[in-house]
């Protein structure tokens, strides 16, 4: 936006019928203000495209890939993962209901699940495990079991994180 300002400033000008005195210190400062206007604009452009908006996307594409349909993906801050599944195209699980969501309802509270929860979850499912994805990384002496698998914490837009978790039943 600055450097149109500031073509068009220089067009109005060069258009106006009355002739003035232009002495070098104020050209070079004319070009000072274009040069970094220019070097903002370039900055922008490698910046949007470069990095990415969201990290949501990478880590949907990753559970679509990586996880079988039968292993459920469970979620420890329904609020914060809710972007990854558009992108994962599944339904995440929710503890304490163990429910599948695909939204969140903003009057709904946070409910975090202990891992004898996870498990057991694990058991009534039939699985052999689960998959956890968290917006943060979970803290071991809470969680020793979990052990981390994808990371997708690249610098993003939104700043929003993706941890992913895998749990073994036993």
């Amino acid at each position: 936006m600055g450097i149109r300002v500031c073509i068009f400033f220089i067009a109005m000008l060069e258009l106006a019928d009355f002739q003035f005195n232009i002495n070098k210190v104020h050209l070079i400062f004319v070009g000072i203000i274009i040069g970094f206007s220019f070097i903002y604009s370039v900055k922008a452009f490698y910046t949007d495209f470069n990095i990415p908006f969201t990290n949501a996307k990478d880590a949907g594409y990753f559970l679509k890939s990586k996880v079988p349909d039968k292993v459920p993906i469970m979620t420890l801050n329904k609020f914060s993962t809710t972007p990854v599944i558009g992108y994962a195209d599944r339904k995440f699980f929710y503890l304490p209901d163990g429910l599948t969501y695909s939204y969140f309802k903003w009057v709904e509270k946070v409910y975090l699940p202990t891992e004898s929860e996870l498990r057991l979850f694990a058991k009534y499912k039939g699985v052999g495990g689960l998959v956890i994805i968290s917006d943060q990384k979970v803290d071991e002496n809470r969680f020793p079991s979990l052990k981390l698998w994808e990371a997708f914490d690249k610098e993003n837009y939104k700043r929003e994180n993706y941890y992913i978790y895998t749990l073994t039943a036993q």
